[in-house]
């Protein structure tokens, strides 16, 4: 699987599934023009399913499967990324 980090809006209800990892939350990334179906997992999931909801914007690092679905074991606020690229001068 291929590295990726995408960030856009959630777009759609946010599904919850249950797998042989735990909890998943299943959903759509829209980022310019490009949709995005992804699996998200991991210990920040409890925080994720408190705090977002469609239209949120929001970051994930992950990795491209087979089927063209991001699975991401990584979340953060877009907000975090531009205080931090700001702190850091990038």
């Amino acid at each position: 699987m291929n590295r990726v980090f995408i960030s856009g809006e959630i777009h759609g209800e946010i599904e919850t599934l249950h797998s042989n990892k735990g909890k998943v939350a299943k959903f759509t990334i829209q980022s310019d023009q490009q949709q995005f179906t992804v699996l998200f997992y991991g210990k920040q999931i409890e925080q994720f399913l408190d705090r977002m909801y469609e239209g949120h914007t929001c970051c994930f690092q992950g990795k491209l499967n087979s089927k063209g679905q991001v699975v991401a074991t990584v979340y953060q606020h877009l907000y975090y990324f531009a205080y931090m690229n700001e702190m850091w001068g990038t």
